[in-house]
């Protein structure tokens, strides 16, 4: 006997829950399922006498609208679907939640720059920069630029580096202060991070100093020169020509025709010509000379010659010497070359070339070359 459904709604045909089997069933497995269960999904489901559907073994099928419906589950087994399978507010057909739009199992949230750190700076790589310029760095602080005009620098992550303009000029630094630099022009200069250093033009002319106020020069002429840190110093012009300082004021000179002199502190000189006859004179203006073999000739002071300020005296080759009472002097010679000193200390000297240079009795001085150079101590 069929079974009267409470609502008196009507019932529903097999042929439609048929149709919803089929919207959960894979395509092509429903005829199977059919088969087995010995329907015909085209035949209208037998019915009794009084119109009533039956099932296929003879019963009254329920009215589709009067099944209860099992409690839903909805707690959250971790997937976002509910225990059910189906997620709140499905329809009846589905069986699982879709994935919420754009997730994507195969995403990993964004590419991961350079070690794995989004955004961080490698510790090692390269990039070409909008000026073309290419820079690399390394993990111990050393790197590099390569511009695009040739020029690079470096750096060792250690306070080195270098540096190429591209044209022919370059340059090392290092950590300590030290460095040198070599130029297209031929020329180099060096430092040692404590306050000397050396240059050299390339032409033949070139100088040292040292920390301590000392250093010496060579120029292209055949010309040198030296001063030491307590002021005393040296020069020869090549020529044959040369001269020698103390810190004391006091110094002495060799001509190239053979004379050579003296001066003193005290303001006292002398000099001894190429014959060997010599001169001496003292701070107060007394004078003794002697000829070649050492005997006394004349005597200044006794023939009244008193005090003299200055004297001048003109050797042989025409070079003229100047003493002054109180120990300074000048010394001219006749291929242009000079030389002075202040009796402090101090002088000064010039090739006649264009290379001069000068000198304090503290050590300190300066130095200008015929090629536009210069430099001070």
């Amino acid at each position: 006997m069929s079974k009267q459904s409470g609502t008196n709604q009507p019932k529903k045909k097999a042929g439609s829950k048929l149709e919803e089997l089929e919207d959960r069933i894979a395509p092509g497995a429903l005829g199977g399922v059919i088969g087995d269960l010995g329907i015909d999904g085209d035949a209208s489901p037998p019915t009794d006498d009084s119109g009533t559907t039956t099932d296929s073994t003879g019963g009254d099928l329920p009215p589709a609208d009067d099944q209860t419906p099992p409690p839903e589950d909805n707690s959250d087994d971790g997937t976002g679907t509910t225990g059910s399978g189906m997620t709140d507010g499905s329809t009846e057909g589905d069986l699982t939640s879709p994935p919420p739009e754009g997730d994507d199992s195969g995403s990993t949230g964004g590419e991961a720059d350079g070690d794995g750190g989004a955004g961080d700076k490698p510790a090692s790589g390269s990039v070409t920069h909008d000026d073309g310029a290419v820079e690399t760095w390394n993990e111990d602080g050393s790197g590099s630029v390569a511009h695009a005009d040739g020029s690079s620098e470096s750096w060792d992550g250690q306070g080195g580096g270098t540096w190429d303009d591209g044209q022919g000029s370059s340059g090392t630094y290092n950590a300590d202060g030290s460095g040198s630099n070599t130029y297209a022009d031929g020329s180099t200069e060096t430092w040692d991070g404590q306050g000397g250093g050396s240059w050299d033009d390339g032409q033949g002319n070139s100088s040292t100093w040292d920390s301590d106020g000392s250093g010496s020069y060579t120029n292209a002429d055949g010309s040198t020169g030296s001063w030491n840190a307590d002021g005393s110093g040296g020069w020869d012009d090549g020529q044959g020509n040369s001269g020698s300082w103390e810190a004391d004021g006091s110094g002495s000179w060799t001509s190239s025709d053979g004379s050579s002199g003296y001066y003193n502190s005290d303001g006292s000189w002398g000099m001894t010509s190429a014959d060997g006859s010599s001169e001496h004179w003292d701070n107060e203006g007394n004078a003794s000379f002697f000829d070649a073999d050492g005997n006394q000739i004349e005597d200044g002071a006794d023939q009244g010659t008193g005090i003299e300020d200055t004297v001048v005296e003109t050797g042989e080759d025409g070079t003229v010497y100047t003493y002054n009472a109180d120990g300074s002097g000048s010394v001219a010679y006749p291929d242009g070359s000079s030389e002075s000193w202040d009796g402090q200390g101090g002088g000064s000297w010039d090739d006649g070339q264009g290379n001069t240079s000068t000198w304090n009795a503290d050590g300190s001085g300066s130095a200008t070359y015929a090629d536009g150079s210069a430099e001070t101590w």
